[in-house]
């Protein structure tokens, strides 16, 4: 196992987090703990200093990210930059913005690489409830415009307060939308503001695996191939035949940047956090730890730091280092290791 997960980091892509602020409320989204303050904002200078320090440490591709990053009044700038520096960039939105008919237009001028479009309901009475937003019918039309546009699929985040029905609907109503594909994510537990852990609307992991079994099944009828499940739990929740088809056809997403080290995560102030969800969880002050990229790369390399991962992305159980699927799972999201026992993970 070492020689595979050494804890060393070598940055291919940066998350450039360049808002708080957003058009929606979403119950269950990490944003929460900001209190999604709009005087928590990046200035395009920093933003660009940032694309400069990530491609000096090894990034070539910047995903933008919020809050809501397209009511960020810097974005199409930032994407321009992007382009003159050599960099491709993605936009993280839940598309409610394109529903606008100016600001469609300018983006369409004006447009990222790659997007991924967050579909949190497609019943206007429970999209109101999950976002407190009245804005049902312009996100529809918003993420019409940007999954033809990109010919892109969509992601949902699977959540108690949907349910499986709500997914379904989502996956019937994306695909009409003219969606390609579709990735779910699991509903993972939150910080609150005071550090704190919301277990929120995530599955009970008693239900996980029968759940992702129906859900797969349905899915695929719809999407085909182009249905990819982001798991989080530990693999060894679920039927091997399954993880095994799955993990063989890379349809499964078990581990983030955060297990491979290959990317670099700034906050809204420029300093480097473990990941969107620990948005408290500093690792290296901007002008403190580091000045540029290869200032950077040095602290996330240094013996210290690594450590510290090394402790962070233990094994949750001391059976895991028996399982075969070690290599693909390391016991899954961190943020689950908040509320589950490590007793739940068992040797396959």
């Amino acid at each position: 196992m070492e020689e595979l997960f050494d804890y060393t980091c070598n940055p291919n892509m940066a998350w450039i987090t360049v808002n708080r602020a957003c058009n929606f409320r979403c119950k269950w989204c990490y944003g929460e703990s900001s209190n999604y303050r709009s005087e928590d904002s990046m200035s395009l200078e920093l933003a660009c200093e940032l694309v400069d320090i990530g491609m000096e440490a090894g990034a070539t591709h910047f995903n933008i990210i919020g809050g809501e990053p397209t009511i960020w009044q810097h974005l199409f700038d930032l994407f321009t930059y992007c382009r003159e520096k050599g960099a491709t960039c993605g936009l993280i939105t839940n598309a409610s913005r394109f529903g606008d008919d100016e600001y469609w237009e300018r983006y369409q001028q004006n447009p990222c690489d790659r997007i991924s479009i967050s579909v949190k309901s497609t019943d206007p009475e429970q999209f109101e409830l999950v976002t407190n937003s009245t804005a049902y019918n312009k996100t529809i039309k918003g993420i019409e415009r940007a999954v033809k546009f990109h010919k892109t699929g969509v992601t949902t985040a699977y959540n108690s307060l949907v349910g499986m029905s709500g997914l379904k609907d989502i996956a019937v109503k994306c695909k009409d939308l003219g969606a390609s594909a579709i990735i779910v994510n699991m509903c993972s537990p939150i910080l609150d503001e005071y550090g704190g852990v919301k277990k929120g609307y995530s599955i009970d992991y008693g239900q996980i695996s029968k759940d992702t079994m129906e859900m797969v099944q349905y899915l695929e009828k719809i999407y085909g191939e182009n249905t990819e499940i982001d798991i989080q739990t530990p693999l060894c929740l679920f039927p091997e035949d399954f993880i095994e088809e799955y993990l063989g056809a890379n349809r499964i997403m078990t581990m983030c940047q955060v297990f491979a080290r290959s990317g670099i995560n700034f906050n809204n102030n420029g300093d480097v956090i473990v990941c969107n969800e620990l948005m408290n969880g500093v690792i290296a002050k901007k002008g403190i730890d580091f000045l540029d990229g290869k200032s950077l790369l040095a602290h996330l390399n240094s013996r210290e730091l690594k450590n510290q991962y090394r402790e962070l992305l233990r094994y949750p159980a001391e059976c895991c280092t028996d399982c075969r699927w070690k290599d693909n799972c390391r016991g899954g999201c961190l943020m689950n290791w908040f509320i589950l026992d490590p007793a739940i993970c068992h040797a396959v």
